[in-house]
């Protein structure tokens, strides 16, 4: 799946020192659209005070909610969070 944009800018202006709320980043290690690269310096640069937590899946890509074989994997990963603030997947997760 593919967005189309047409302000993807606005995204790219967001100040993440901004967030100061509990925030779960997902991200896929094969993502061509937000490299983990890119990932981290979101996660790294996040407000401080609040659980923060990255879970990376591995062998996923932007849509890892789409993918078959990885559903299942963010799914844990955003239950687990929500319900007691751990971390997805104990082996893909920083």
């Amino acid at each position: 799946i593919k967005a189309q944009w047409t302000n993807l800018h606005e995204f790219n202006d967001l100040d993440p020192a901004r967030v100061h709320v509990p925030t779960l980043v997902i991200a896929g290690d094969q993502d061509p659209y937000a490299p983990l690269r890119i990932q981290q310096d979101l996660f790294c640069n996040l407000g401080r005070g609040c659980d923060r937590s990255w879970s990376i899946i591995s062998g996923a890509d932007h849509a890892v909610h789409l993918l078959d074989g990885k559903q299942d994997k963010f799914v844990k990963a955003v239950k687990n969070f929500v319900e007691n603030g751990q971390r997805g997947n104990d082996s893909d997760s920083f």
